[in-house]
């Protein structure tokens, strides 16, 4: 088996036995229109098609514009809050995604925010590989505990693990579309209409939120 075959069948495997849903990945509402009609697409995937949208994060300090930012099990709250209260009359979305893409679409692994100094110098191609998806799921140095965190084994530890996805993902694989507010028809797409559910799920945070809230404030108190 070639080593790239070895790596998907891995990773299949391991997210079967975690029992992994799906993925998620969160945006405006306003960016829904073009996903329905073109799937999710990265932003230099965008701009080559000159397809207009609108980001979520200008920088970018990833660097990683060939790819789309998934999560596995629940959104990064933190980012996904700071976003929305930035732009508090925008409506948002939160795709959820088939977990086949986690080994049938290239894909880098980040045990952490894939802009933390702590990843960022480590290449894409080190973080696509078996062993930066099993980092995803272990205990790190200074963090919570997963064990004190009580999480799933299907959850990553961090929560701000990040995937970085570099196809385009169809709009077939999104099984649904999540809104905490009632969208307009202009802006549901036809793909989307029999899965866009008003239930607001995942916009709040992790059920571990208050152990990396007290993490937090205890390495700003060592400072």
């Amino acid at each position: 088996m070639r080593s790239e075959d070895n790596l998907r069948a891995t990773i299949e495997k391991d997210v079967q036995r975690r029992g992994i849903r799906s993925v998620l990945h969160f945006t405006r509402a306003a960016n829904l229109m073009q996903i329905g009609n073109h799937g999710l697409l990265s932003r230099a995937e965008l701009d080559r098609r000159r397809i207009p949208y609108t980001p979520n994060d200008c920088l970018r300090l990833d660097g990683a514009l060939g790819a789309s930012c998934l999560s596995i099990g629940w959104p990064n709250y933190q980012m996904f809050f700071r976003y929305r209260d930035s732009v508090p009359d925008e409506a948002w979305i939160v795709l959820e995604i088939m977990p086949e893409v986690l080994w049938k679409m290239d894909c880098s692994f980040s045990w952490t925010n894939a802009a933390s100094g702590l990843v960022r110098g480590m290449a894409l191609t080190q973080r696509a590989s078996v062993q930066a998806f099993t980092e995803m799921f272990v205990d790190h140095r200074g963090q919570p505990l997963r064990c004190r965190c009580h999480l799933e084994l299907s959850n990553p530890t961090n929560p701000q693990a990040e995937v970085l996805v570099f196809n385009p993902i169809p709009t077939e694989m999104v099984t649904h579309v999540h809104s905490n507010r009632r969208l307009p028809p202009r802006a549901l797409p036809a793909a989307f209409a029999s899965k866009l559910m008003l239930d607001g799920a995942f916009f709040g945070p992790r059920p571990d939120y208050a152990m990396w809230r007290r993490q937090k404030r205890v390495a700003e108190e060592g400072h």
